[in-house]
């Protein structure tokens, strides 16, 4: 493919990420960014003396692959610190602790057999492996009330989800609790007596300053506080786009209200990454009709709640936990995180930093109120939940509005997920509505920037990616629902891992084999083999132990991998298989390796003579050593006896399993 001009409407954590994979590519790249600032939902505040903080309440879970891996690539995770975290339940008028089991069982507002009750019901849903499609045509209230009972509804789950999605609370999908029980709130091991969560030691700008550093050493702009004000088609067939002038921001969110500034920029593509709504007023007529009225469509069906975050600096601690859901509906806010209760105040010279979060509909009151009259709305909520609490805690303030930030994910919510490609010729649009069934954040964030460079620019993640492969689910229709796939057939499931593991020992494959991701549906295209090839291949892996041309005399000399790629592709590995463990748990059912955190399989240690504990060559764990030409071992050579025959067997006598002699 030629290189492509191609413009990228949002920094955000998916913006800047497709624009770094399209700049490793070799395209030329514009990213155009409304905010004087970098991150979009991620973005920072300086809240004073030399500190940077969130505008909104982020941090990482051990389960985000996507994000920590871009943080390696980038140089960056040094500075990631994962710490114990602790949850809270503000229920009847007092705060119970809700980090662990034990918690759970303590839970006074429930009677002990619906603490019981709900707790079994959260392990079966997590142990079921059932599928996230199973759960699309019930509302979560009607399944916790099924396998809870009313009195969870009641008291924990229903003042939750009302807080989060208001009067659409009855409404919201099982398959949205599904994805926050299941993906990401599935704790194990030692996680499940203590979960951890990650936070980069200097807030989340050392990760966008890198990413903006990466795409400029490429040839690519970061343009900030200069958003698009129109979308349209040029003359010779590209897209033009027209910016605004600086200072855009401070007149909102819509693109209509910005004044142009300058003339019209022609690109081959456009990667959008800003809500449903800003994109539709982007487009001129001549767009809109491209695009087609099924698509808009698609666009207004999906309905958004904003989110209302008050960040406080108080003088002293608010609560002894970093994050306390409120399931009380007589206060006005859902969620009290305190930053200083996860990452130490010493981090911020003794200061305290308090988030207090709501989620709202569009007109709510609330969000019409400055910080100040907003303090004092939300004052007798704190004060039940700390009752020493006054005023004269707060040293300072900072408040801000999201209008897109949660989108309601009711009952047949895929069905109206708007594909990335749009129908017009080189329009992509990649935003948290299609992020599913997963909730969004900076981790899906990264897998959806690299699908739209991948279905905009042809991006081959392996040839960008020498030393860091991502295994991220995708499909070609460009929607995030490509995660959901069907279990295969289970003789292509051995094969596969038979392949997988092949690979794994032999490092890299070939361009355009279907090792390297697994198949066409694993989200790499083909070719993409993400690490450097071996200097002199022939045939399928012809001439490296264990590869698929076992048996095939090369006429080569075979060349041992490089560790840094072999090390890569176990990476790629661990990701696929934590990625289907976490789609099938069903296929997890013999436990997490320790080492690569995938699905084993139990190894046979039977009686000699049974035919399974015979090395074989080319056939799974237990194939034959080559030698340099590539002709396979006698199999009493492969299991290290001596000379063929009977001693190689002999009856009484346990031979090592199958793989063990190394």
């Amino acid at each position: 493919m030629r290189p492509l001009r191609i413009a990228v409407l949002g920094a955000g954590v998916a913006g800047l990420t497709a624009a770094l994979r399209l700049g490793q590519a070799g395209h030329g790249v514009d990213v155009y960014e409304r905010w004087p600032g970098l991150g979009g939902q991620a973005a920072t505040v300086d809240v004073g003396s030399g500190h940077l903080l969130e505008r909104y309440y982020h941090h990482w879970f051990t389960s985000d692959r996507h994000i920590v891996r871009l943080c390696e690539e980038l140089g960056v995770a040094e500075a990631i610190q994962w710490r114990p975290s602790s949850v809270a339940f503000f229920v009847d008028g007092a705060v119970h602790p809700f980090t662990g089991p034990l918690d759970l069982l303590r839970f006074g507002p429930l009677p002990l057999r619906d603490r019981l009750r709900m707790g079994l019901a959260v392990v079966r849903l997590q142990r079921a492996g059932r599928a996230v499609e199973a759960y699309e045509g019930e509302t979560a209230r009607a399944w916790i009330e099924r396998t809870m009972g009313p009195r969870a509804w009641a008291t924990v789950w229903g003042p939750l989800l009302r807080g989060k999605f208001g009067s659409r609370a009855d409404d919201i999908s099982m398959a949205w609790l599904w994805g926050k029980l299941t993906l990401r709130r599935k704790l194990e091991g030692r996680e499940a007596r203590q979960e951890l969560l990650g936070y980069p030691g200097r807030s989340f700008e050392p990760l966008f300053g890198a990413l903006r550093a990466a795409i400029e050493a490429r040839g690519g702009r970061v343009l900030i506080d200069r958003p698009a004000a129109a979308l349209q088609r040029a003359a010779d067939g590209g897209l033009a786009v027209t910016p605004a002038a600086p200072g855009a921001f401070r007149l909102g969110h819509d693109p209509r209200a910005f004044a142009p500034d300058g003339e019209a920029q022609r690109y081959d593509a456009v990667i959008a990454t800003v809500p449903s709504d800003v994109f539709a007023a982007l487009l001129d007529d001549g767009l809109r009709c491209e695009v087609g009225a099924a698509y808009l469509a698609r666009l207004d069906s999906i309905e958004y709640h904003a989110a209302l975050c008050l960040l406080l600096e108080l003088d002293r601690r608010f609560t002894s936990h970093y994050w306390t859901n409120v399931a009380d509906p007589a206060l006005p806010f859902v969620g009290l995180i305190e930053h200083t209760n996860l990452v130490e105040p010493g981090h911020y010279r003794g200061r305290r930093f308090l988030y207090v979060a709501n989620y709202l509909e569009h007109g709510h009151e609330l969000l019409s109120l400055d910080a100040d009259a907003l303090l004092e709305r939300y004052l007798p909520g704190l004060r039940a939940v700390n009752p020493a609490f006054d005023p004269s805690w707060v040293r300072a303030s900072w408040l801000h509005r999201e209008p897109a930030a949660q989108p309601i994910v009711d009952v047949g919510y895929r069905e109206r997920i708007p594909p990335l490609r749009t129908g017009a010729r080189g329009l992509v649009l990649a935003n948290t509505t299609q992020v599913y069934p997963e909730d969004r954040g900076t981790n899906y964030a990264v897998r959806l920037g690299e699908q739209a460079a991948e279905t905009v620019g042809g991006v081959n993640l392996g040839s960008v990616l020498p030393r860091c492969l991502y295994g991220a689910p995708g499909q070609d229709s460009g929607t995030d629902a490509g995660a959901h796939r069907h279990q295969q057939p289970r003789h292509r499931r051995a094969a596969g891992g038979a392949a997988r593991r092949r690979h794994r020992e032999a490092g890299p494959t070939p361009a355009g084999s279907r090792l390297a991701h697994g198949g066409p549906s694993r989200g790499l295209p083909p070719g993409a083999s993400g690490a450097e090839p071996p200097r002199e291949v022939s045939g399928r892996g012809a001439g490296l132990r264990g590869g698929s041309g076992a048996g095939r005399p090369s006429g080569r000399v075979p060349v041992r991998p490089d560790p840094r790629a072999r090390s890569a592709a176990r990476g790629a590995h661990a990701d696929r298989a934590e990625d289907r463990r976490r789609r099938h748990p069903a296929l997890a059912t013999h436990g997490p390796s320790r080492r690569l955190g995938v699905a084993r399989r139990p190894r046979h240690h039977g009686r000699p003579d049974d035919r399974r504990s015979r090395p074989r060559p080319g056939r799974g764990r237990g194939r034959a050593r080559l030698p340099r030409g590539g002709r396979p071992l006698p199999h009493h050579a492969a299991a290290g006896g001596g000379r063929p025959g009977p001693s190689a067997h002999q009856p009484g006598r346990r031979h090592a399993a199958p793989g063990a002699a190394r």
